[in-house]
């Protein structure tokens, strides 16, 4: 009883040890991003940065709750060691990831047209800040599908090996970052590093799931309309 409870113990001052290295690992490439953003682009182009990540980041929203959900209903199916049926509900979230990736990419092309019509972009601006507006529209629908094998992990209660994927993405995303912007400091590349970064973001973690979790199977083949009617139930509440 000692052992098991010494364990327990072990491991949850092992997630939190992890969550505060990923808190810290965050802070601290925005700590480096920000100056170096403003100083390679100039006030006036990360200006304009600023307005389209703001307007776009509304699309977050169209989740639904249904990261919560695809983690309570697989954590369910983990507990019980049911993996033909956490399959199916892991292959039910990637069909509702990826259509509310495409909502996004489609709300946020006509959002485009509001941009456009609310602000005055200098003229210089205008063309770099319409395709970097895409392509943080186009990265914010990768992003959707990238959040299933994070619930994954956390329905494994895979925490530190989770926190260890984000802390090194972020890192990574740095990196990338300083490289596309020190090559030409402007909005478009930029913005095509954030999609560079959610890319090989979602390579590596998809990588970790299928070595430490070999019994999960990503088949969308079988969604069913009762299993996403049920995610639904639970994610708009």
């Amino acid at each position: 009883m000692k052992v098991c409870t010494g364990l327990i113990g072990a491991k949850v001052v092992k997630n939190i040890v992890s969550n505060w290295l990923l808190m810290l690992v965050n802070v601290g490439v925005t700590y480096i991003v920000l100056p170096f953003s403003i100083r390679m682009l100039g006030q006036e182009q990360y200006g304009v940065w600023l307005l389209i990540t703001s307007m776009t980041g509304y699309l977050g929203l169209l989740l639904l709750g249904i990261p919560m959900a695809s983690h309570r209903f697989i954590a369910l199916y983990v507990a019980e060691e049911n993996y033909d049926e956490m399959n199916a509900m892991i292959a039910n979230c990637a069909v509702l990831y990826l259509t509310m990736g495409l909502v996004s990419l489609f709300a946020g092309s006509m959002l485009i047209f509001v941009f456009r019509s609310l602000y005055t972009i200098p003229a210089y601006l205008v063309w770099p800040a319409h395709i970097a507006f895409l392509c943080v529209v186009l990265n914010i629908s990768i992003g959707f599908f990238s959040q299933l094998p994070y619930g994954i992990m956390a329905a494994h209660y895979d925490f530190v090996a989770r926190n260890l994927v984000l802390s090194a993405t972020a890192v990574t995303k740095l990196a990338l970052i300083i490289l596309f912007v020190k090559y030409r400091p402007s909005l478009v590349c930029l913005s095509l590093a954030q999609i560079c970064a959610t890319l090989v973001d979602a390579a590596i973690i998809w990588t970790v799931v299928k070595r430490r979790h070999p019994k999960v199977h990503l088949q969308l083949s079988r969604f069913h309309v009762s299993v996403i009617k049920r995610i639904f139930s639970f994610s708009v509440f």
